[in-house]
């Protein structure tokens, strides 16, 4: 080679490896290429919020729609008559409201006319007595003007009672607006979700997009919370590309990128990497793959048809059938082995082929051989019966007969059982009825049922009330009427005024405070006898037991000796419980009373009265 050929040759061939190389790395390392890519774009499920049946569709698939078009409409009428419903029952509880602020109202107006009149009552009076000091006024007209002041006061008094209990029974605080009240705000909140179903009944675009996968008809009935079609959205698509770890490695947030699609494949877009995951996509997937510990189960698989089953599939399905075919084989044995007379083994012969190795198909396989056909014990058929050899039976026969050496008889295998070792039977205090007995009238007492009522909603109030708040009774009372219309707006406060003003008596303070319980069942003894019940209220202190028991369904007697007469089993009772109780908490006097709901009166049984009650009770069981 000449001089002039070799300085080319050093010369050149360097610089076409350096050429080549940089050819190399700008057309290869710089660029990751990759066919595994799929376009992606926000997809929302629409479902319905309520139930109902299509009325009126405004798409189809592949509709274009903008966020808030409507897609559908529901029949409303249901959810338009609930709502009509919830308003009717808002002025309802709005008028009761009102009714009682006027009743407040009006009981202060005559509450300010008898002040006026005490005041000229007392006037009077005191003129009276000044003119019967100076012996010119008769003692009878001295005797009347006192008379009709102490008339004036006392009813000055009872309308401040009712005063108070209006109050009470508004929360406290009747000059606030009537929507404030808690059963107003409660038939307002029922309203507002019934008028926002209403709403439900139109489903719109929660964005703008289109519509796939829409399948609905008209009077098509939907349910709530199922999805019904899809709405690709109109923001703009994503590509997700899955490259390897080691192509990954110089790729970084917001470097450009080239996108070319299969279906486009002349069109090239621009794109930017916004974001790199930060674990591959099997980390997400149902169930990962991951390295099993040597003793763990294998992978869950899908099964197909049993035609497309390989090698380790088929295994798996024979080992699933073998376990259940032991399973089933067990359950027969359980049932053979709890028959104690006889066990009868049928079943209905539909002309089809019995399944393979049925239990009627076992067990016929292992007895039909040592069994004999005869006649069934009923009916005109035939049956296989298997029966323990005579030989087997004569020997389990001497050996049940034989008694082991040095096994005695016990004495009480042969004795007739003891009267007194039969139960008794149990007391039950509410039992009692040595009542006297009333003609039970032909026509309807209207009366008396409106008085049974009366008992219950009373009975019920003073079992739930004591555990709110005294600030708060008087709402929750009213929420408890506005669900009943049986009884008049006067009728409701007068019933929850009462029960109020019994709750608030400092007298009866620790029956219905804390620590007191309700409907509490009494269970014990008594001269052997057990004793079960249960009293309407109970509180235990340290220093002693408090029951009450309320008597709703009967007009309520003036004193304790007409109680007594008319009224006597109701004594039984709580003399019974007082009995129980007193062996329960030694030590501790038992005091008992009767809560009269027609009256709402408490009385109270002295113990002297409970004990002679106790004997009578003793003597009539």
């Amino acid at each position: 080679m000449s001089k002039p050929m070799q300085r080319v040759a050093l010369i050149g061939v360097p610089i076409l490896v350096i050429v080549g190389a940089v050819i190399f790395w700008l057309q290869g390392g710089r660029h990751m290429t990759t066919e595994n890519a799929f376009v992606k774009a926000d997809i929302a499920q629409i479902a319905s919020e309520v139930p109902g049946r299509i009325m009126e569709l405004h798409i189809h698939d592949h509709s274009s729609v903008a966020a808030g078009d409507v897609l559908l409409r529901l029949d409303p009428a249901t959810y338009q008559l609930a709502l009509a419903k919830a308003e009717a029952e808002v002025d309802s509880a709005r008028a009761s409201v009102e009714q009682m602020k006027a009743n407040l109202r009006e009981i202060r107006a005559e509450a300010k006319e008898a002040e006026n009149k005490l005041e000229y009552l007392r006037t009077q009076a005191r003129r009276q007595r000044e003119l019967s000091g100076r012996g010119v006024a008769s003692v009878a007209k001295l005797e009347q003007s006192n008379s009709e002041e102490q008339e004036g006061e006392d009813r000055l008094g009872v309308l401040h009672q009712r005063i108070a209990r209006v109050e009470a029974a508004l929360g406290g605080k009747p000059d606030r607006p009537t929507d404030e009240f808690a059963a107003v705000r409660e038939k307002i909140a029922i309203r507002d979700r019934v008028a926002l179903d209403l709403s439900y009944t139109e489903i719109k675009a929660p964005k703008p997009g289109v519509v796939v996968n829409f399948r609905l008809q008209l009077g098509e009935q939907v349910k709530p919370q199922t999805p019904l079609f899809a709405l690709v959205t109109d923001r703009r698509p994503w590509l997700e590309a899955n490259f390897k770890e080691t192509e990954l490695t110089h790729v970084k947030v917001g470097q450009k990128a080239k996108v070319v699609l299969d279906m486009h494949p002349d069109v090239t877009w621009d794109a930017v990497v916004e974001s790199i995951s930060p674990a591959t996509g099997a980390e997400f997937a149902v169930l990962p793959a991951q390295n099993a510990a040597p003793d763990a189960p294998g992978p869950a698989i899908w099964a197909t048809s049993k035609i497309n089953d390989i090698g380790p599939m088929a295994a798996s399905r024979e080992a699933a059938l073998d376990s259940a075919r032991d399973e089933y084989r067990r359950l027969l044995y359980v049932a053979m082995t709890r028959a104690i007379d006889r066990l009868i083994v049928c079943g209905i012969d539909t002309g089809r082929k019995l399944p393979d190795r049925c239990w009627y198909e076992l067990v016929r396989n292992g007895l039909e051989a040592e069994s004999a056909q005869e006649k069934a014990d009923f009916g005109d058929v035939e049956v296989w019966r298997y029966r323990k050899t005579a030989a087997a039976s004569g020997a389990a026969a001497e050996q049940k007969a034989a008694t082991p050496a040095g096994v005695a008889t016990p004495f009480w295998l042969t004795r007739h059982v003891e009267a007194g070792l039969v139960r008794p039977p149990t007391i039950k205090p509410s039992g009692f009825v040595d009542d006297p007995v009333t003609t039970v009238p032909t026509a309807r007492d209207v009366a008396r049922e409106r008085a049974i009522a009366r008992g219950l909603a009373v009975h019920r109030l003073l079992q739930s009330l004591p555990e709110i708040a005294p600030e708060r009774r008087a709402e929750a009372a009213l929420r408890f009427f506005a669900r009943r219309d049986t009884f008049t707006g006067a009728e409701r406060d007068a019933i929850i005024g009462q029960v109020l003003a019994i709750l608030s008596d400092a007298r009866l303070a620790p029956l219905f405070g804390p620590g007191s319980r309700a409907e509490v069942s009494i269970a014990g003894r008594y001269n052997g006898r057990p004793v079960a019940g249960q009293v309407d209220r109970l509180v235990v202190t340290p220093d002693e037991v408090l029951i009450a028991d309320y008597k709703s369904n009967r007009p309520a007697p003036q004193s304790l000796t007409e109680c007594q007469a008319r009224y006597g089993s109701y004594v039984k009772q709580l003399a019974l419980y007082r009995d129980v109780l007193r062996r329960i908490y030694p030590g501790r006097p038992v005091r008992a009373a009767l809560l009269w709901t027609e009256t709402l009166e408490l009385m109270e049984l002295p113990a002297s009265a409970l004990d002679e009650a106790l004997k009578t009770a003793v003597t009539s069981l």
